[in-house]
């Protein structure tokens, strides 16, 4: 790194370090659902608890973002999508409730909240989890334990644009594996998908969005190969197409 880079990263850094030192009024909290600034993301069958990103976090990805920079001097070209790790978000425990089956359900109204997503998103969505699941010879699992995700817990799998795809733990029972193939499958109905499969699948929801338990091919050597995780099972998964910026 030549000196030209050495201070350029230190006056970032010293930068960086005066914002934050001159704003301690800043302050980043949880929102809950008591508070105004509260928004109900997903249908009225759930909720959610929201965080914003703190000052520390988003202040430390940017000096490991400028360092990386500065170490290499040089950018790298954009990684193609179907390349990179699904980062998959928690969220805190969710509320079980008696109405959220396996059966397909379409948040249509009066009895639902339409989420108006685009089903060119909804798309995407689907089509960026069966390549991530295809990454591997065997195809990829997405995992619940009951552990990590107790009283019904739900996780972000994937958004895209208006759309988000969620996953809800519905079986405390069990712990559950399913392949990505299976909820690309839940969500279009597959890649060479007939009417009648997606008919069955979230797809024919439209722009209301909706849940369905995950469609499992149980003849997938997956589910009975070695590398399948002992104790769990292919089942207690519900998949939800929501709104990404709920209004």
């Amino acid at each position: 790194m030549d000196s030209y880079n050495v201070h350029s990263w230190i006056g970032t850094v010293y930068i960086l370090y005066n914002f934050v030192a001159h704003h301690p009024d800043i302050n980043f909290e949880p929102l809950h659902q008591g508070d105004q600034r509260y928004h109900h993301r997903l249908p009225v069958y759930s909720e959610q608890f929201l965080y914003k990103p703190s000052v520390a976090i988003m202040l430390s990805q940017t000096i490991f973002k400028l360092a990386c920079f500065a170490t290499l001097g040089t950018a790298h070209p954009a990684t193609p999508p179907e390349s990179l790790p699904l980062a998959i978000s928690t969220r805190s425990s969710q509320i079980c409730y008696d109405s959220e089956k396996p059966n397909l359900l379409c948040y249509n109204s009066p009895s639902g909240v339409p989420q108006n997503v685009n089903l060119t998103d909804v798309a995407y969505i689907a089509s960026y989890l069966r390549a991530y699941g295809a990454q591997t010879k065997a195809g990829r699992l997405f995992n619940m334990a009951r552990a990590d995700a107790p009283d019904c817990g739900e996780w972000t799998i994937y958004a895209r644009n208006s759309a988000v795809a969620t996953a809800k733990h519905i079986d405390n029972s069990v712990n559950s594996s399913v392949l990505f193939a299976d909820i690309a499958n839940t969500i279009d109905g597959g890649a060479k998908a007939t009417p009648e499969q997606q008919a069955a699948a979230l797809i024919s929801c439209g722009t209301s969005g909706g849940s369905l338990g995950v469609l499992v091919n149980a003849s997938n050597p997956a589910y009975t190969a070695s590398t399948y995780p002992t104790g769990f099972k292919p089942s207690g998964i519900l998949v939800k197409i929501v709104a990404a910026n709920p209004s």
